[in-house]
């Protein structure tokens, strides 16, 4: 990713504050789903780009959350390599 592009994100993260961003997150999942529902892919591939950059915000800015996304990439990495996944498809 961009640094800028983190920087800007860190920065309307700060600005707007941790409730007023979570709520709007809310909101954009919210959005997405009826995108997807109505199937028109312009609308998904914009409601994605808006839940991505309210997720993304929230990994920047929030330890906890980078923690657990690095525990859980891992976790798969191993599950991959151990067959995890052949065996459950």
């Amino acid at each position: 990713m961009d640094a800028k592009i983190e920087k800007d994100l860190i920065a309307i993260q700060k600005n707007f504050g941790t409730d007023r961003q979570e709520s709007k997150l809310y909101e954009e999942l919210n959005e997405l789903l009826i995108a997807i529902d109505s199937g028109v892919k312009k609308d998904i591939i914009d409601e994605k780009a808006d839940t991505f950059i309210m997720l993304f915000q929230e990994y920047l800015t929030n330890k906890a959350i980078q923690k657990r996304v690095v525990e859980k990439i891992e976790r798969t990495q191993e599950r991959i390599k151990s067959g995890y996944y052949e065996q459950i498809l």
